[in-house]
C-alpha cells in the first residue's frame, strides 16, 4: 500500500500538516465544488483552460468559488479537509482540526481558515490540476481526400 506524503504549511503563524482526502471524501468534495462552478465550465476542455489560466494555483480556483458557495457547501468542504489536518501550535501534540476543532480554531480568523481551505485544496487536489494544465493532446488530422 502506498503512503501518503503529508505537506506543512504556516498560516496566521501556525503550522498545518495536512494529507489528502480519501478517495471517497475527494470525490465528494469535488463534485460539491464542481456543481456549484457548472454553469462556469461547459465541459472538460473549458475546465482545462480555467486550471491553465489559473497559472497552477489550485486555490486560485477554490478562492473563486467561495463567493458562489452557499454555507452548507462550506461548512462541508471545512469538515472534510478537517478530517485530514493537525496544527501544530509549538508544543509536543498536534490539534487534529476534526470532531469540529476547527470551528473553534479559526474563530475571529476568517481570512487564516480561508487560506487554509485552499492549502488543503492544493494538497488533495494538485496533482489533477497539474495534468488538467498538461497540453491537451492535438486532435488527429483527418485524411487527406484522395
Amino acid at each position: 500500500m502506498r503512503t501518503l506524503e503529508s505537506q506543512s504549511r504556516e498560516i496566521g503563524g501556525v503550522k498545518y500538516i495536512v494529507t489528502p482526502l480519501t478517495t471517497r471524501a475527494a470525490l465528494r468534495v469535488m463534485c460539491r465544488v464542481l456543481k456549484i462552478a457548472a454553469p462556469a465550465f461547459g465541459d472538460v476542455a473549458a475546465l482545462r483552460d480555467a486550471a491553465a489560466a489559473a497559472g497552477g494555483a489550485i486555490g486560485t480556483l477554490l478562492s473563486g468559488l467561495v463567493s458562489d458557495l452557499d454555507d452548507a457547501a462550506l461548512v462541508e468542504v471545512c469538515e472534510a479537509f478537517a478530517e485530514v489536518c493537525e496544527a501544530d501550535l509549538g508544543g509536543a501534540k498536534t490539534l487534529p482540526m476534526r470532531n469540529r476543532q476547527w470551528e473553534e480554531h479559526f474563530r475571529g480568523r476568517l481570512f487564516d481558515l480561508f487560506e487554509w481551505v485552499v492549502f488543503c485544496g492544493e494538497v488533495t487536489f494538485g496533482p489533477l490540476l497539474a495534468r488538467l494544465q498538461a497540453k491537451a493532446p492535438e486532435p488527429a488530422a483527418a485524411p487527406a481526400a484522395g
